[in-house]
């Protein structure tokens, strides 16, 4: 006899169609995306490399950091899963004017992604000087040729 209450842990359950396309569920259970996700898992693959290799490389990192990777990555995957259930079903449910689960939850996550960046020691640098003219007269330049791009093309 198998164990029901294990099956649905790692299943979807009937009738919740939410976790049949969001996805957040069959990486946080599992941890793995379905397949029609391939571009979020090599982001997310990329991210994790990345995220690594600020920490020195693989002969570097800790088993702490390790595991603080991997959290921050499924973690990461999640949200953005979430955040692509919301821009394909808004906000509010359909049937009634109740938020979706999705932005009750995500908050948490986010926090979760703080607190392993913070962990890890990987924070936001900002260069010490900055030349704000140069940037503008950049992105001047940039906005101006794509005006041009449009009226003549």
């Amino acid at each position: 006899m198998t164990n029901n209450k294990e099956q649905l842990s790692t299943k979807a359950r009937p009738g919740n169609k939410n976790r049949l396309t969001l996805g957040a569920y069959s990486l946080r259970d599992n941890g793995e995306l379905p397949p029609e996700k391939e571009e979020l898992r090599k982001y997310l693959d990329c991210v994790r490399e990345n995220m690594i290799e600020d920490l020195g490389g693989k002969d570097a990192v800790t088993t702490s950091q390790v595991i603080l990777v991997e959290s921050t990555v499924m973690t990461l995957g999640i949200v953005t899963l979430m955040w692509q259930w919301l821009q394909k079903e808004g906000v509010f449910q359909k049937d009634r004017a109740e938020v979706q689960p999705c932005p009750k939850t995500m908050a948490t996550y986010l926090n979760t992604l703080r607190l392993n960046t913070v962990s890890l020691g990987l924070k936001r640098s900002v260069p010490t000087e900055y030349d704000f003219e140069a940037w503008l007269r950049q992105n001047t330049k940039e906005a101006k040729a794509e005006e041009v791009k449009k009226d003549t093309g």
